[in-house]
């Protein structure tokens, strides 16, 4: 991570809401929080858990299948619950830690569609990126959810994400 454009001890409130995992470097992206926030100030950090979105991971597992390419990394993977919890406790203190784990319910085609554009936002991970992607999500991904919706009423994911609130007490 760049350095930030703030000087050292400037900052009372850092978030980093479903980023940090975005960062080549998650530890580098959280020392940069804990240079410029100020002592005592408060960090919120916001990831995703281990085992978010099941079926948007087997979607992504049959659509490299499929195209015949590597499935990309998880977006979470350098940055999950358990890796949050020891870089988070070597740096801050943890005042709270949130877990909220919820269902996601896909009923209407506007549902759908919205749930494809998150199975489309991993395109460019795909190593490399496949041609044929447009016709594979829907081949795949969406006559799926639109039979589980037609069978079931509701197609569902799980949404599993975690909160922390930490201080920054470690200068």
């Amino acid at each position: 991570m760049d350095d930030t454009p703030f000087s050292d001890n400037t900052v009372d409130v850092a978030p980093s809401l479903f980023s940090t995992y975005e960062s080549r470097c998650p530890l580098e992206a959280l020392q940069e929080i804990q240079r410029v926030t100020i002592p005592g100030g408060k960090i919120i950090v916001a990831t995703s858990g281990t085992n978010n979105k099941p079926n948007h991971r087997k979607y992504e597992n049959q659509l490299g299948a499929m195209l015949e390419v590597k499935r990309p990394r998880r977006f979470n993977t350098n940055f999950t619950q358990e890796i949050a919890d020891v870089l988070l406790r070597n740096l801050f203190c943890i005042d709270k830690t949130i877990t909220k784990v919820t269902e996601m319910v896909v009923r209407t085609e506007e549902d759908i569609m919205s749930y494809c554009g998150s199975i489309d936002s991993m395109y460019p991970a795909f190593d490399p990126p496949p041609s044929g992607w447009g016709l594979a999500r829907r081949v795949i991904v969406e006559d799926a959810i639109r039979r589980e919706v037609a069978e079931k009423g509701r197609f569902t994911d799980i949404v599993y994400r975690v909160l922390y609130v930490c201080t920054n007490d470690k200068k």
